[in-house]
């Protein structure tokens, strides 16, 4: 049996065999640097799930439904975990909303429904939104996944897969509005303001969230299950409301009377 020559690390001079040196573990083979190699390396540092992260990302865009019935039955290796994924995705949507911006949005939305809130609480709970978007956005998909398991209560699907779909969908609904958002961005549109851009941002939004339902539950009444869709996200969305509306609440009254403040 011939013997292979030993190798020599060039990170630290150590001689061995295999792939690893296993002084340093460098890779044995260390070439040239090439412009893929540096994209590559900021893909590692920035997005933690690069390959998986990509592909997940364009399965949702181009088969949203289909690619999570994938995802169910078990082809789970090539694909972002959705929890994941979302916080990810979500965070990175934060760029085309400004924190000024959204800040301003949200406190002429407060000030329409509570016109003498004050304005520094409407500051304070603008900026606290802001900072926890994806725990935020993270926090109704459990009510949207409740919402859908009632409308779809024949399908089969128990509440894990639902959430695991709904996670992936809003997710999606968030990817495919990222252009949108650049553009309105670009024309310095606040999309937190009331008026059409935000209109169409949603109707956006919305269309993507049934057609990902379309495809997953794949019904013989398309425009029905696109009802359904609509509705599963509008109640899970004022379930999520009126339930942290209702903690919040209490916990002003608990401040007030048990703190005496």
């Amino acid at each position: 049996m011939e013997n292979k020559p030993l190798k020599i690390c060039k990170n630290c001079t150590t001689e061995f065999k295999g792939k690893y040196c296993p002084s340093c573990s460098q890779k044995a083979s260390v070439g040239r640097i090439t412009t893929r190699d540096l994209f590559q390396d900021v893909l590692k540092k920035y997005l933690p799930f690069d390959k998986g992260f990509l592909f997940t990302a364009r399965q949702l865009l181009i088969r949203p439904g289909l690619m999570v019935r994938d995802y169910l039955d078990g082809k789970r290796v090539n694909y972002t975990k959705p929890l994941s994924f979302l916080i990810l995705l979500t965070a990175a949507s934060l760029i085309f909303f400004p924190q000024a911006q959204f800040e301003e949005g949200m406190k002429e939305s407060m000030a329409v429904g509570n016109p003498n809130m004050d304005t520094g609480v409407m500051q304070e709970i603008s900026q606290w939104i802001y900072s926890h978007m994806a725990i935020i956005i993270a926090g109704m998909i459990p009510f949207i996944a409740l919402s859908s398991k009632w409308f779809h209560r024949k399908s089969g699907i128990n509440y894990a897969e639902q959430l695991v779909l709904n996670v992936y969908l809003v997710a999606g609904c968030t990817l495919v509005s990222l252009p949108f958002s650049a553009v309105t961005y670009a024309l310095g549109t606040n999309l937190m303001q009331y008026g059409p851009y935000l209109y169409a941002y949603f109707l956006f939004y919305l269309s993507y969230f049934a057609w990902g339902y379309i495809q997953f539950f794949k019904p013989r009444n398309k425009i029905w299950e696109a009802v359904k869709a609509f509705l599963s996200f509008l109640v899970g969305y004022f379930l999520y409301i009126l339930v942290v509306g209702l903690i919040g609440t209490i916990a002003i009254v608990f401040y007030k009377l048990v703190l005496g403040r």
